[in-house]
This record gives structure tokens, C-alpha cells and sequence, in this order.
């Protein structure tokens, strides 16, 4: 499609809920590698987003949820302004924007108390995210797919991974794809919460206020589901965090503050991260370590989630 073309079906988007814009600029495309939607900025403040071929499934998961969202104030998220059906064919949201820049882009110019200010305000925000009310997202769910959609795509990649390759053993290979089969499956069923599943440096937005720096808003919501919270904990450790203990360990602090630490808090997370993109980079890390000596699970647990911050790996 030419830039014009999706040009046009911004335009034609914003005409359908009767919304009047001055400017329309693109920030991406689905026929972009690793984009799934169209994203526009309308009028500097608020955002359009279309849902391209395949992604339709996000629309209604990311309606859901910002309703849901809406509902308390202890999350900063995007307000939903209007969305619906172009055309037949291609659902829409419009969302209010989000105050401030994204975390990955601040995080290196923040002084260290700052940066583990933030570290606890995330711990209470994505506390109050997986307390949230679950029933709109499991109506959702039970339509257009949910952890199942997730589970199989993520089991067959990784799994083919592990079969490949040649610095394991094949008992090694066995013991971890029992383990990705079996008892990940086991882990991920406990405790379903609603989760972000994605909770990166780019989707998490600071701004000032009162000349201290704040979360201003989460963004991207798409791809929510209902699974356990160890989806979120171990995205903020790799992911927002990039593996920052002291920041890691402020975040869980305020995340358990009410609670403790589940069992197998360690094994659970690796269990969580199976079911994720992220052991796609994460595996060839730990193959980077050398031979592995004992429980591979035991020693794959120990080198991604560490004892001192997440417990032994039992």
C-alpha cells in the first residue's frame, strides 16, 4: 500500500466516527516487519489505530481492557475515545495520547533514586493491574482465543529451538521439552490474572510531575491476556528493567508487599517466559554459558531468574 493509501484510510476511519482532523501522521504500518496494525497521530494529541490482517483478535482484547481500565485510577493508560468497524473490514480505536515519553528513551538520563522511585511505582501499578476484574476480558476470550492462542505458537517455536540444537544433550532436550509440556502448563493455569503481556521500557511512559519524574500511562494493550502474572514479572525484568537487580528487586518488594512470593516463584517465571517471545534471544544466551553440569531446568531457572532476586530454583 502507498503512503497515500493509508493516508486515506486514516482519513476514512476518522470520517466514519465523524471526528474532524487538521493533520494525520503515520507511525506505522502492518506491512512493516513486527507491526501488526496502522498507528497515526491525529492532530498532535490523540491516536488512531487500525488493526490489520490477522490482528483483529486485538481489537476487541484492547477495547475490553482500556473499558476495564477506566474503571479505577490506579493504572495510567490511554482513555479510549470512540472505535469501530470501517468498512467492513478493518476495526479502529481512538485513543487520547499519553503525556511524557517512553521509559526506554528516559530511563538512562534519570538519577539512580529516581530510577528506583520508579522501580516501586511499577511494583503498585502492575500489583493493580493483575487485581483487576477479570470477567470482561473472559467474555472476549471465549470468542477470539486467549492463552491457548499464546501457548501453541510460543511452545512450537522454542521447543523447535531446544530439538536443534547441539549444545545440549539429547536427555537435556527431553527433560526440558517434559518440562515446557508438562509442568509450564501446569504453572501458567494457577492463579489467572488479566495481564499486560508486554511490559517493556517502549510501552511504559514517564512525564514530571511536580518536578519528580512519574508513570504517565501504559500503553498497548492489545495483546492482553488472561494467564499468570509471571507473563508481566518477568517482561519488567528483561524487558523494562534489562536485568537491573537493585531496580528489579525495589519492584518486587512493592509488588509482594501485601503478599509473599508464590512457591516455586523462580520456576514459575521460567515456566511464563517458555510462553513468551522473549526465550527466542534468551535461550542462545544461556547456551553462550558453557556446558551444563546437573538439572538443566534447574540450571536454566538459576542463570535467567537469579536466587537472590526470585528464590532458589528448587
Amino acid at each position: 500500500m502507498s503512503k497515500d493509501r493509508w493516508i486515506d484510510l486514516a482519513v476514512s476511519a476518522c470520517l466514519h466516527t465523524g471526528i474532524k482532523c487538521n493533520s494525520i501522521e503515520t507511525i506505522a504500518t502492518w506491512d512493516k516487519i513486527g507491526c501488526a496494525n496502522a498507528v497515526y497521530q491525529i492532530d498532535g494529541n490523540r491516536y488512531l489505530k487500525i488493526f490489520g490482517p490477522g490482528a483483529e483478535w486485538q481489537y476487541y482484547v484492547e477495547v475490553s481492557v482500556l473499558r476495564t481500565l477506566a474503571l479505577t485510577n490506579k493504572i495510567p493508560a490511554p482513555n479510549l475515545i470512540t472505535h469501530g468497524l470501517l468498512a467492513s473490514e478493518h476495526p479502529y480505536l481512538i485513543m487520547a495520547g499519553v503525556a511524557g515519553a517512553t521509559m526506554e528513551a528516559l530511563w538512562d538520563t534519570l538519577s539512580r533514586t529516581e530510577q528506583l522511585r520508579l522501580a516501586r511505582e511499577l511494583g503498585h501499578i502492575t500489583r493493580a493491574i493483575h487485581d483487576l476484574p477479570t470477567k470482561a476480558l473472559e467474555s472476549v476470550e471465549q470468542i477470539h482465543g486467549g492463552m491457548q492462542q499464546h501457548t501453541k505458537r510460543y511452545r512450537d517455536r522454542h521447543v523447535g529451538n531446544i530439538t536443534r540444537s547441539n549444545s545440549v544433550s539429547a536427555k537435556q532436550q527431553e527433560t526440558l521439552v517434559h518440562f515446557i509440556d508438562v509442568e509450564a502448563i501446569k504453572h501458567l493455569q494457577k492463579n489467572k490474572v488479566l495481564t499486560h503481556f508486554d511490559m517493556a521500557h517502549n510501552h511504559i511512559f514517564l512525564e514530571k510531575d511536580d518536578d519528580m519524574m512519574a508513570i504517565s500511562g501504559i500503553i498497548d494493550w492489545g495483546e492482553a491476556t488472561l494467564g499468570p502474572p509471571e507473563w508481566d514479572i518477568s517482561y519488567l525484568w528483561f524487558w523494562a528493567f534489562s536485568g537491573d537487580k537493585e531496580a528489579m528487586r525495589e519492584c518486587l518488594t512493592t509488588y509482594f508487599r501485601e503478599t509473599r512470593p508464590p512457591e516455586q516463584f523462580a520456576r514459575r517465571c521460567l515456566a511464563a517466559v517458555f510462553y513468551t517471545s522473549s526465550m527466542a534471544l534468551l535461550w542462545p544466551k544461556f547456551l553462550k554459558g558453557g556446558s551444563i553440569e546437573g538439572s538443566i531446568v534447574a540450571e536454566l531457572t538459576r542463570s535467567l531468574f537469579p536466587p537472590e532476586l526470585f528464590g532458589p530454583p528448587e
